[in-house]
């Protein structure tokens, strides 16, 4: 009977001491998997590759923010980039800051700081990711907005 017990108490113990590092490292995993997937997405659009940068799109994808293209679907997102790429002065960066992977390992965001050509062309985005069936993530809502201009300094008491 105690042999059951302290099996039990064991079993418990190593439950509780190797599950969350289990989901920890699936997290550690799904960040490393996205954080690669968002450097060929920032490469494909530096580079103006117009199929490698719609291939990072989930089939469902949307746009979101005042300072993206309004598209929904890979059809949208191509002819926006198609155009943005057609442009010799285009330029798109961006710093990614954080990842966040929610518990069910499917779905996660990113957030960080975008910057265009034009100086004043910069601000926060958040992109939200899904992972496909083959394992592979995809940007589902590309969400961008602009940062409010600093105030001048005629423009202060």
């Amino acid at each position: 009977m105690l042999s059951k017990s302290l099996f039990r108490l064991l079993s418990l113990t190593c439950l509780v001491l190797v599950c969350p590092v289990r989901l920890l490292a699936a997290d550690v995993r799904a960040e490393a998997a996205i954080r690669a997937a968002d450097s060929v997405w920032a490469e494909a659009i530096a580079s103006k590759l117009l199929e490698q940068t719609v291939a990072m799109y989930d089939p469902e994808a949307v746009t979101a923010g005042p300072a993206m293209f309004p598209a929904r679907g890979r059809d949208a997102f191509r002819a926006e980039w198609k155009q943005l790429f057609s442009r010799p002065d285009f330029s798109l960066a961006w710093s990614l800051d954080t990842i966040i992977v929610l518990k069910s390992g499917t779905m996660a965001y990113s957030t960080g700081t975008w910057r265009a050509a034009d100086p004043n062309s910069t601000g926060p985005y958040l992109a939200v990711w899904r992972k496909q069936r083959d394992g592979q993530w995809k940007v589902l809502i590309d969400a961008a907005w602009f940062s409010r201009p600093a105030e001048s300094d005629a423009n202060r008491p």
